[in-house]
């Protein structure tokens, strides 16, 4: 997986770093990346995910299918 460190005042990468990683870990690392840089209000394509995350769309897509689950579950046990 590739690794982008981006500079704070220009927005560009000042340094990559490649690393190898089990296709989970580099999901989590791509998903976190990509929440962490992205600005409040703008929506990622599976595609697009799929890119950053170096995996699947059917991979992101089986994990999105996990995670509204999830807060399904949360929900429902926080209105009972």
């Amino acid at each position: 997986m590739r690794i982008y460190v981006i500079g704070w005042e220009t927005g560009q990468p000042v340094r990559t770093l490649d690393v190898f990683m089990p296709e989970k870990s580099s999901i989590d690392i791509g998903l976190a990346v990509a929440s962490t840089l992205t600005e409040r209000g703008v929506t990622w394509s599976l595609e697009d995910l799929a890119q950053v995350c170096e995996c699947s769309t059917e991979a992101i897509r089986q994990l999105e299918k996990r995670a509204l689950v999830k807060l399904r579950r949360a929900l429902k046990r926080e209105r009972a």
